[in-house]
């Protein structure tokens, strides 16, 4: 053989493997449809800091996880849910399956291309696989929806998986970024079931929320449904209602105008009186308790930036004089991101943080890093948390605010399990974020003197209640004395002349 023909035969065998390589990585079928991955296997180094956060506890749904043997459990109740769906409408069972099958399996390569990984399953598999769980999904919801209604009717429910135990459980993993099917195949398979494409949605979106919000108010938003950019599965449902919900933006006071001239008329005294009584403080500490003058407090306050924290935790803003307040006009929950800040008070709604929170946490923030539409307004959200939630203290400051209700663990376990989603926020605070304008004002408002100084007094002086009452007490023998020389000199030029 010349040289000429095996160079040809080499480069020939090495394009061909090349080529099957990249078709293993990147697929054929994503050249063809345009489809990128939308459901992904979360990455080692995010997960193994806490594995179980990204694994479903009782069902798989989708390929993933599928043929687990502890959930296995879970299989035969989907083919009696699947068995219940085909017995709602008129036809034949075999008819129906039919119908399913064909509308799943003319997109099955396009479907096969949501998922990151190679889905090691036949064409054959892989769809059934998927009808058999998009069915169990549409008639879970839809047993749900007549349980409610039978408990208005009746006073009783009947949706299926009503135990408490199981429903968080099931909610827990339908929302698992690992653990979804495209929503094209709920979509498919509920408009041939009759009910319509989106009817889906709006039973997704009262299980998600409980019934605070609905597929209106998703599809109204601008820009976050589109054609180009559609709805991927659960956990992309549920995100999409938590950026419905900021945008029910907190309502602050309306102030007029006489009302701002008090209002920095009142700064004014305050900036003052502050400035005095820390000037005081700190003689006496001097005079008195013969420790050294600390004028201000700024290296303390700056030292945050040098940290892993980019804002003051909540104990912090406090010492400085924030005030955190529950927003009464935002409930519900999906609603809890909108936060704001303004003139000293900390606006913030109701959290409550259950037994999964942590989980659920995780897994939003892991479809924020992997879907390249759905931007970085949790992270920022879960980044705030994270740095005003240092402590077992701070948590307790919320719960105090009635801000928190903690159905998670002690105060201590909160603040740790905040502590470790640092590691998975990946936010560039640089970059322009959902509250980058809070941020810079809490930290505007930390650094001014006036908070400094009130800062230093509550963390240096007034830490302890010996140095209150050593204070308290010096201060009134200093005012004892200053009335004992008042009387003196009024005796002395108010007496009779003799």
């Amino acid at each position: 053989m010349a040289a000429k023909d095996v160079v040809l035969q080499v480069s020939s065998l090495v394009t061909e493997s090349m080529n099957e390589k990249l078709r293993k990585i990147y697929r054929d079928e994503i050249t063809e449809f345009g489809n990128r991955p939308t459901i992904y296997r979360v990455s080692h180094d995010v997960r193994v800091d806490d594995t179980g956060a990204y694994e479903p506890k009782i069902i798989s749904i989708g390929p993933y996880h599928h043929g687990l043997e502890t959930l296995q459990p879970m299989e035969a109740i989907k083919w009696e849910y699947l068995h219940d769906l085909l017995a709602r409408n008129q036809g034949s069972q075999n008819d129906k399956l039919r119908k399913y099958s064909d509308v799943v399996s003319a997109c099955e390569p396009n479907l096969r291309s949501r998922y990151s990984d190679i889905i090691d399953l036949s064409p054959e598999k892989f769809v059934e696989l998927l009808i058999l769980d998009g069915c169990f999904i549409i008639e879970f919801l839809l047993k749900r929806e007549e349980g409610k209604q039978q408990k208005e009717n009746r006073g009783k429910s009947n949706s299926g998986i009503s135990e408490k135990r199981n429903l968080p459980l099931l909610r827990h993993d339908l929302l698992l970024l690992e653990n979804q099917v495209p929503f094209s195949v709920l979509e498919k398979i509920s408009d041939e079931m009759g009910l319509g494409e989106l009817y889906v949605l709006d039973l997704i979106i009262d299980f998600l929320t409980k019934g605070k919000m609905s597929k209106e108010e998703i599809l109204s938003a601008d820009d976050v449904v589109t054609v180009e950019k559609p709805i991927q599965h659960i956990l992309h449902v549920y995100h999409l209602c938590l950026l419905q919900g900021i945008k029910q933006k907190a309502n602050t006071p309306k102030i007029s105008p006489g009302e701002v001239c008090l209002v920095k008329i009142k700064s004014a005294i305050s900036r003052i009186f502050i400035g005095i009584l820390y000037f005081l403080v700190s003689i006496f500490q001097t005079l008195i308790l013969r420790r050294p003058i600390c004028l201000t407090d700024r290296n303390r306050l700056k030292s945050i930036k040098s940290t892993m924290r980019i804002i003051p935790s909540a104990t912090e803003l406090e010492e400085s004089g924030v005030s955190f307040i529950r927003n009464l006009d935002v409930t519900g929950t999906c609603f809890y991101m909108n936060v704001s800040f303004n003139g000293g008070d900390f606006w913030m709604p109701y959290l409550s943080l259950e037994n999964f929170v942590n989980s659920e946490f995780r897994n939003l923030l892991a479809f924020e890093q992997t879907y390249p539409h759905s931007g970085s307004n949790f992270t920022s959200y879960v980044t705030l948390m994270c740095n005003i939630l240092d402590s077992a203290g701070d948590v307790a400051i919320l719960r105090r605010a009635r801000i928190l209700e903690n159905n998670y663990g002690s105060d201590k376990e909160v603040a740790q399990m905040f502590n470790s989603l640092r590691s998975v926020t990946n936010l560039s605070v640089k970059k322009p974020h959902y509250l980058s304008g809070e941020f810079e004002k809490l930290n505007r408002y930390c650094e001014s003197d006036r908070h400094r100084w009130r800062a230093a007094l509550v963390n240096d002086y007034f830490s302890s209640p010996w140095t209150i009452i050593s204070f308290s007490a010096a201060v009134f023998l200093i005012g004892l004395t200053c009335l004992q020389t008042i009387y003196a000199i009024l005796t002395y030029y108010l007496q009779p002349n003799t």
